[in-house]
Formats: C-alpha cells, structure tokens, sequence
C-alpha cells in the first residue's frame, strides 16, 4: 500500500522541519535574550510562533499519512482533528499575546491587556490551558500509531512524548531552569527530522491504472489502453 505520496512529501518535509524550529528560535529569543515584556523581542518571538503554529498542518498531514491504514481510521483521525484544534488554540494564544505587545506601553499594560482577552468565555481555556496538551499529545498519537502500523520507528513517538513533557514543565521553571523547556524544543525538532526522513523513505504512490509487476513470475507488466 502506498503511504505518502512523493507530491506531498516535498510539499509537506520543509514546513515539517520548520514548525519546531521556528519555536526553537522563538524560545532562545523569549527566554535566553530576556525578553518578557513589550519590544523587539517580544514581538518577534511571538511572531515566529505563531508562524510555527501555522505550519503545523503539514505535519498532521505527513504523520496522517504515516499512520492512516487506507480505511480512515477512526482513532486517527480524532487524533488529527486534536491536534489541529490544538495549534488553532495555539495560534490564538500567540496572536493575543503578539497584538497586546505590540500596543502595550510596559509588562502591567501587556498584562491587563492580554489579561482582557483571556477573560473572555473560554479563551483562557481553549488557547492557554488546552492548546499546548492538544497539540504535542495530539502528534505524539498520530506518531504512535504510525509506529503500530511499522511506518515509523518507536523512538519516534518516545521522543515525541519527552519533548511535550519537557516542554510543559520547563515553562514553569524558574530562572536558568527555563533550559528544560528548550531541550524539549530540541526533542520536537529531532522527532520532527526522523518523521520526515520516515516519509521521504517510504515507497512512493502508484499512480491509478498502472500496471506493476510482482515479481520475476508475473509476466510483463501490462501497458495502460492509454499508451
């Protein structure tokens, strides 16, 4: 059966790549540079964010493809539609927080206006508590059933999970702890680097109505009425 079309696998492998790098960048920029109020770093970390978050469906799209068995597995599909909400909710988070520092005349003004927007009937909910385990569990079970069905290598998904822990925990920390949360940003990146080299490995598709031969015992493959 094929898995991921070749089309799609050079549309999808360089937003794939991109998504957790852009995060990566983003969180050297946000964490290690200071910058936790309104300005240029502010603005940008939460730029390349939201930007990473955008091209989050291409990595749905490639594990799905992965982790799909033909029959439009119902699991699967659950697990995609999460994780797209997930990185909707995401995107929102960021876009709030990127629009507020931009008109935020210091940290207290960041907050109360950011804070307006939070308060709103389930956006604290949606884009601040359930957007980060929707998402990262969200890949993390699209990975994991690519990996039942032997498409991709079990590391995978483990490393997957250990980004999303590290990642989650790490942005409580405190000070120089704050590290925890990059290494799970450089867990997601790797992850995300073996699923594409996963996809890229796998047989292309067959185009409908070609004929292939099975093996040295099948006779010559029979040509299209077309040719």
């Amino acid at each position: 059966m094929p898995l991921v079309p070749e089309r799609t696998r050079l549309r999808t492998a360089g937003p794939v790549i991109a998504a957790p790098a852009l995060w990566l960048v983003a969180w050297a920029v946000m964490r290690l540079g200071g910058h936790n109020g309104p300005g240029a770093g502010w603005t940008a970390a939460h730029a390349l964010w939201l930007l990473g978050f955008a091209l989050v469906p291409a990595w749905i799209a490639m594990l799905f493809r992965l982790a799909d068995d033909g029959r439009r597995s119902v699991p699967v599909i659950v697990a995609a539609a999460v994780t797209a909400a997930g990185a909707l909710a995401f995107a929102g988070q960021m876009a709030i927080d990127l629009v507020a520092g931009l008109v935020a005349e210091d940290g207290a003004d960041l907050d109360r206006l950011s804070g307006r927007v939070a308060d709103l009937p389930g956006v604290h909910l949606f884009c601040y508590v359930l957007a980060p385990p929707m998402m990262l569990l969200g890949l993390v079970a699209l990975a994991t059933s690519a990996a039942v069905r032997g498409r991709l290598s079990w590391p995978v998904p483990a490393l997957l999970l250990v980004g999303a822990v590290l990642t989650g925990i790490g942005h409580s920390l405190p000070g120089l702890l704050r590290i925890v949360e990059g290494g799970g940003q450089v867990c997601l990146l790797v992850a995300a680097g073996a699923v594409v080299a996963a996809a890229v490995g796998a047989p292309a598709a067959t185009p409908a109505g070609e004929g292939v031969s099975a093996g040295p015992d099948a006779g010559p493959a029979r040509r299209s009425p077309r040719t």
